[in-house]
């Protein structure tokens, strides 16, 4: 009894009002929140179409660095294929005879090592990146054309009969 006595002091003492006052001055908050939404709606739409013309020269860089790096590794060692070619055609005629014809073998198994497959299938598919890795670099693509062009060179000098 004096327990429930007491409770009822306490609450009659204490009254339990809560006063809400706004800041003084400034923006109401509804305020602050719609213009928040609005700034961040005109950055998203902004920034959307921004990437629309972004995302192309991004894609264009990567596809020009992957077939700059490909073709590279095809042209040297296309080239080093046919720079062994022409010491052993430099060396052919000063063997005995049986060295002289596993000299031209060989020579002849080395240009048909000579590919062109990735060139020809990024000229194919890629024939803008070719032409801009081209110009940064110093003329693959009649670089190719020649290297490809030994087999039937080899064959014309006669320096190959099997061909």
């Amino acid at each position: 009894m004096i327990s429930t006595l007491l409770c009822q002091a306490v609450m009659q003492a204490a009254p339990t009002v809560i006063y809400v006052r706004e800041a003084a001055g400034g923006m109401p908050e509804w305020v602050k929140i719609l213009i928040s939404a609005a700034v961040g709606a005109l950055f998203a739409i902004v920034g959307s179409v921004a990437m629309e013309f972004i995302k192309p020269a991004i894609t264009r860089r990567h596809t020009l660095r992957k077939v700059r790096s490909s073709l590279h590794a095809e042209f040297l060692a296309n080239l080093a294929n046919a720079q062994a070619a022409k010491r052993l055609m430099d060396r052919v005629l000063e063997g005995t005879e049986k060295e002289q014809l596993d000299i031209l073998s060989y020579i002849s198994k080395l240009s048909n090592l000579i590919k062109r497959d990735r060139y020809d299938f990024y000229f194919a598919s890629e024939k803008d990146a070719v032409y801009q890795a081209d110009k940064k670099t110093s003329g693959w693509t009649d670089s190719m054309k020649h290297l490809t062009r030994i087999s039937p060179f080899i064959c014309n000098k006669g320096v190959i009969s099997t061909c």
